[in-house]
């Protein structure tokens, strides 16, 4: 289980980095009804778009970039994974 002074030295470290990190967003997978709860599991950059509330991957040669292209409303997101 990753304790809350390992997850703030991971931030520090991800900013340190690529200063930009510092400016993405921060989402997570959910579930709305709070039907069960999971540590920290894992994280991943992406493309978030607030208006339909998907993810879009921000590698540039990724297939879901090439069939789907990424909306102008998305915006740099870093996600956070569950273990569960």
């Amino acid at each position: 289980m990753t304790t809350l002074n390992e997850f703030i030295e991971l931030l520090k470290g991800l900013v340190e980095e690529d200063p930009e990190h510092g400016e993405r967003v921060v989402i997570m997978s959910r579930d709305p009804e709070g039907n069960g709860f999971s540590e920290f599991d894992a994280w991943g950059t992406t493309n978030f778009d607030p208006e339909d509330d998907e993810t879009y991957s921000d590698e540039e040669d990724e297939e879901d970039n090439q069939d789907f292209g990424v909306p102008d409303s998305a915006v740099p997101a870093l996600i956070l994974w569950p273990s569960r």
